[in-house]
């Protein structure tokens, strides 16, 4: 089986367009680790129900105001302390802060079901430390929040750090070595995984979004919401809220 999973887009439809453009159909399931952001749940699932497949995700930071009790769409599931399963795999969701009483509860729930752990996936928005003592034996934890893409194994589980997707990068034109924060476009660089299933459990690579655009430099400074370059500007729409506009250094 093969899997398309990504995390925190922000609100942010450019990069979930962007990234669709260069994925075919060929996911038997779709896995998000939150942070949709408030403001475009119909829009994020309507774009991810074209791929034809269903779509679990969990709920990040961003999604405070979005109720776990909303179908957003007929193929998207969310995974809230509950879990499904596909073809004889388990996919499990907490969206909840890492530690608690939560956690434990639905770790005994899970292991009531009788699910298979070595066949499982664990997704949250936060990583869970010690795993190990909730779910022994786990296969897979993906998750993201830090925007870091990281994979490790320990104590017999895999870690996976889904990254960001939405990864906006500022630069200015390269014909203008002087420069103001006037002249720079953002254009949209983040990342995604691919999980792949295989007899000695999941195989996960990375794919990043392509952003080799010779025309502009990046610059140290991170102006988040500005326009886009235009050879991104593509993957936006009159009808998309505006982002939120700051300052990184």
């Amino acid at each position: 089986m093969r899997f398309l999973a990504f995390s925190d887009v922000h609100n942010n439809l450019a990069c979930v367009r962007k990234m669709r453009a260069r994925e075919e159909n060929r996911f038997d399931a779709i896995l998000f680790g939150g942070d949709i952001g408030r403001k475009i749940p119909e829009q994020f699932f309507a774009a991810l129900a074209s791929f034809g497949c269903p779509i679990f995700y969990v709920y990040g930071n961003w999604d405070v105001d979005l109720s776990p009790d909303t179908k957003y769409h007929p193929r998207a599931t969310i995974l809230h302390r509950n879990f499904v399963m596909l073809n004889g795999i388990t996919f499990a969701g907490f969206s909840d802060k890492p530690d608690g009483p939560a956690r434990r509860r639905f770790a005994s729930a899970l292991k009531k079901s009788g699910a298979d752990f070595s066949r499982t996936i664990l997704m949250c928005h936060y990583e869970l430390r010690g795993i190990e003592k909730d779910f022994p034996g786990l296969a897979l934890h993906i998750y993201g929040h830090t925007h870091v893409m990281e994979q490790f194994e320990q104590k017999g589980t895999k870690y996976v750090n889904l990254g960001v997707l939405d990864r906006q990068v500022s630069a200015r034109p390269k014909e203008k070595p002087v420069w103001v924060k006037e002249d720079c476009r953002n254009y949209i660089a983040g990342n995604y995984a691919i999980i792949e299933t295989r007899a000695t459990g999941f195989d996960v690579r990375y794919a990043q979004l392509p952003h080799d655009f010779p025309d502009w430099i990046p610059v140290e400074r991170s102006y988040r919401g500005i326009e886009w370059i235009p050879e991104d500007a593509r993957w936006s729409e009159a009808s998309d809220p505006r982002l939120p506009r700051f300052e990184v250094a």
